[in-house]
Parts: structure tokens; C-alpha cells; sequence
């Protein structure tokens, strides 16, 4: 087993708690645990099958390994493509949350997402969605349809991509005819196209350093940065006023 501890520190460098995260033979997360005691406080633990799927996520409700936990179940096919979510709480009363894909012609003969269905039970009411997916000839998602969305009967997404496969445009398009439209810009970094800015309904800019790796998202305020390694690995993430930074080690 590995082990990598990850410090989250205040603008004064001054660490605030310690994340531990362990991993098994395969390398896949198995833990995440509150390191900043000789007990540790466990947050989170992972299955997989024999596969490399993962089978369960379960989040440790009282800290400990054996205490009260809420968790996701996950079922994937044959084909190792995943058909069905849903909750699993030691819990009464908690939030049921079903996702399936399971029926015939749900995921398409090249593995794609086409049908699903999808419920919640957040307290005593039932809220159901059902999604539906097309693609182009190069298995780029053209349209993306959902079910009861915000008071809609129905609300439908569709893309347009560029030679280069980039999305240039999406328009949102309601049951009640409303219409919503954006514009994405790219910048050429080396061989790649990177994301700049988009205009529209859904206008925004982004930040990126000569790698091509995002510095700044949408929703930042002037304090919010990201930092990476030599290797364009994540460094650091800094979020907040005041800034709360998350350093990998």
C-alpha cells in the first residue's frame, strides 16, 4: 500500500490539516483519511473489481472503518462500461439516487452513452430524469437531452465542433422554445488548441500558461490561482479570500 499526504495551508503557508490518501498494489485510491491525529479520521474508502472497475464509494460517517456509512454501489457490463449507480446507506432516511443503463440500446455498439434514466429521493418526493445522447461520425456528442429540468418538460443541448474537434458552439434549447446561445474562442499553444474565452449567453475568459494548463477558471476571484509542477502535474490549488491552498507533496 501507498501512502501520499497532501497539506492544506492558509496564505501564510502556515498548514490548516493534513489529507492522507492511500493506495493499493494497482495504484487506485482506496482511503482518505483526516490525518491530523494519531487516530485517523477516515473520510472516504474505494472497491474495484478484478477489472479496475470501481465497484463502491463510501463516505465514513463516524470517521471509522466500521461506524455508519452512505455510499454509491457501481455495476458496469461485460464490456466493463458502467450501467447502474445507486446509493447504499447504513443510514435511515438517507437520499436514494438511482442511475441506470441497463436496458438494450442504452449504450450503443461502440460504447457509447445513448439512454438513460435516472431518480432521486432526496426526502419524500421522487424527482425522475431520462437523458438521451446522439453523436457524429466521430463519436463527438451532438445532442444531449433531459427530461423534467428546471420546470421544463424537456431541455436539449446541441454542439458544433470545428476540423479540429474543438466545440465552437452550443445552444440550449427549452420545451417552452427559449434559446440560449455560446461562442467558444481558442488559442493555438504548440500543437494544441487551449480554451480562451467564450461569448453569449454562457460568456466567460480563461487564464492558461505557456503549457496549455488552465491558471484561472471562470468563477475566480483575484485570489484564486493553480499552480503546476515541471511535469504540468497540479501543485497547488489557492481558493477564497483568504486564500485556503491545497499543496501535493
Amino acid at each position: 500500500m501507498r501512502e501520499v499526504v497532501d497539506e492544506v495551508a492558509n496564505p501564510s503557508d502556515e498548514v490548516v490539516y493534513l489529507v492522507d490518501y492511500s493506495y493499493n498494489l494497482a495504484g487506485r485510491l482506496e482511503t482518505v483519511a483526516d490525518a491530523n491525529s494519531l487516530d485517523p479520521q477516515y473520510v472516504a474508502g474505494f472497491d474495484y473489481d478484478d477489472n479496475g472497475n470501481r465497484t463502491a464509494l463510501d463516505y465514513y460517517l463516524d470517521g471509522t472503518l466500521e461506524g455508519n456509512t452512505y455510499g454509491m454501489d457501481y455495476t458496469h457490463n461485460a464490456d466493463n462500461f458502467l450501467i447502474n449507480i445507486s446509493t447504499d446507506s447504513t443510514t435511515s432516511g438517507a437520499p436514494v439516487f438511482i442511475f441506470d443503463a441497463n436496458d438494450v440500446g442504452d449504450i450503443d455498439g461502440l460504447g457509447r452513452l445513448t439512454n438513460a434514466d435516472e431518480t432521486l429521493y432526496p426526502d419524500t418526493a421522487t424527482t425522475s430524469h431520462t437523458f438521451d445522447y446522439t453523436y457524429d461520425m466521430m463519436s463527438q456528442l451532438t445532442s444531449g437531452k433531459a427530461s423534467n429540468i428546471d420546470g421544463l418538460d424537456w431541455i436539449r443541448e446541441d454542439f458544433v465542433y470545428n476540423k479540429d474537434g474543438n466545440v465552437t458552439d452550443c445552444n440550449v434549447v427549452g420545451s417552452d422554445s427559449s434559446v440560449a446561445e455560446t461562442d467558444y474562442s481558442y488559442t493555438n499553444s504548440g500543437d494544441s488548441d487551449i480554451m480562451a474565452s467564450a461569448a453569449g449567453d454562457g460568456a466567460f475568459t480563461l487564464s492558461s500558461d505557456l503549457n496549455g494548463n488552465t491558471t484561472k477558471l471562470p468563477t475566480s476571484s483575484a485570489n484564486d490561482t493553480i499552480e503546476y509542477n515541471w511535469d504540468n502535474m497540479r501543485l497547488s490549488s489557492a481558493n477564497g479570500t483568504p486564500a485556503k491552498a491545497c499543496i501535493s507533496l
